[in-house]
């Protein structure tokens, strides 16, 4: 049971970081490269990026909806849940974000 568990997990990852990687290149396409939002790395269930502070509130919750937007799996009545955080220094200072299904998003209290 483990390992379907585990693969599904995986594939899912993959399928995450494919949607993801679509969505910073229609996003940052017109700046030049190293202004562009990046997936930077892969750790465990999660995926940290580097975005530039301009324009990224219109592209947080679309990478967001990547993670959560599986209807094959709602149907079944098995929903995705995902969790975001936020931080302009440090991995260390991040905190947790709401992400609203309207697009906006702002700091858990």
């Amino acid at each position: 049971m483990a390992s379907i568990i585990s693969g599904t997990s995986a594939d899912l990852l993959k399928e995450i970081m494919l949607r993801c990687r679509g969505v910073l290149q229609a996003e940052y396409a017109q700046l030049p490269y190293d202004r562009r939002g990046r997936q930077v790395q892969p750790i465990h269930d999660e995926i940290v990026f580097a975005l530039p502070v301009e324009g990224c509130a219109q592209v947080i919750p679309k990478l967001y909806r990547c993670f959560t937007d599986w209807p094959m799996f709602e149907e079944r009545g098995v929903p995705i849940r995902a969790s975001a955080s936020l931080t302009t220094t440090t991995w260390e200072d991040k905190k947790e974000i709401n992400v609203y299904p309207d697009g906006s998003f702002g700091w858990k209290k």
